[in-house]
């Protein structure tokens, strides 16, 4: 804005100069339209960045996988890492998701239900969000959507995001904003009643309580008789580096026996895993 109000201040200028007799009314007329025009630039970048006015407005649908089975995480705008709340996410974010496909199902629907505002998305990242702040200066309320397939072959993004009128929105980045209804909202604020926990998890936990730790199991990628191996699993607390294996196997079996992941979790998750392979013949792996 203010390199344009300069080339218009310069070009009024050497008219004036150019046309001496009109001296004072090409002034007077330039300083107005160059006014007039820095104004509706800047109020023009306002309105679009609050979506109001859209100069190649989107009228898709959002982009969701294909698959019929796929998992959903939801997160909401205070499980983010942010400087306030020291970097630590909430435990639901970080281990359950949803893998009920008919609540997965109804949700993919009434995304793909919501009609589109006719603006295009300027939103990037939920960091953008966390940032931002409404007219009352408190930071917006908004929900950021995950939508995979099992596989991870297919995912998707949205952000429901609720306004200065307290109106919610779908926000997909880099694609559309789309107007939403109480079904979508309803859905998203029920999320919790359908979590599971993250395969990735139990299968880790699985393999630290059912086998021993210290030989967990036969390493399937040597089974030629020459190169055949154990791979080795040791904990070891983040911090210090000081081997807990046996403590914490000791301390917490009963709560994954019990499926109390509440407890178990955010101990597990101040631990490293060291995966080590050795040799089950060494003599025979050394032959040839």
């Amino acid at each position: 804005i203010i390199l344009i109000w300069i080339i218009l201040r310069n070009i009024t200028y050497f008219l004036s100069k150019r046309f001496d007799k009109n001296e004072r009314l090409i002034a007077v007329s330039g300083a107005i339209i160059s006014a007039l025009v820095s104004i509706l630039l800047y109020f023009g970048a306002i309105l679009h960045w609050q979506h109001i006015l859209m100069f190649e407005p989107y009228t898709g649908s959002a982009y969701l996988p294909e698959s019929e089975n796929a998992c959903v995480k939801i997160m909401e705008n205070g499980e983010f890492f942010t400087e306030t709340d020291d970097g630590k996410a909430s435990l639901r974010s970080r281990y359950y998701i949803s893998l009920d496909q008919a609540y997965n199902t109804a949700l993919k629907k009434a995304i793909l239900d919501c009609e589109p505002s006719g603006a295009w998305s300027v939103l990037r990242y939920e960091w953008d969000l966390t940032e931002s702040r409404d007219a009352s200066g408190n930071p917006y309320n908004f929900y950021q959507i995950m939508i995979q397939n099992e596989d991870s072959d297919g995912i998707a993004w949205l952000f429901l995001i609720q306004n200065d009128q307290g109106e919610w929105l779908l926000d997909e980045p880099q694609y559309g904003v789309f107007r939403t209804d109480e079904k979508l909202v309803s859905l998203v604020q029920e999320y919790e009643q359908h979590l599971s926990l993250e395969p990735g998890y139990v299968e880790n936990l699985r393999s630290i309580f059912e086998y021993d730790p210290k030989r967990i199991w036969k390493d399937e990628m040597y089974h030629d008789g020459r190169f055949d191996t154990y791979r080795y699993l040791t904990l070891t607390k983040s911090d210090t580096g000081e081997d807990v294996t046996e403590q914490f196997i000791r301390d917490y079996r009963e709560a994954f026996e019990n499926e109390d992941w509440e407890t178990l979790l955010p101990v597990y998750d101040s631990l490293q895993e060291i995966w080590r392979s050795e040799y089950v013949n060494p003599e025979a792996a050394h032959m040839e």
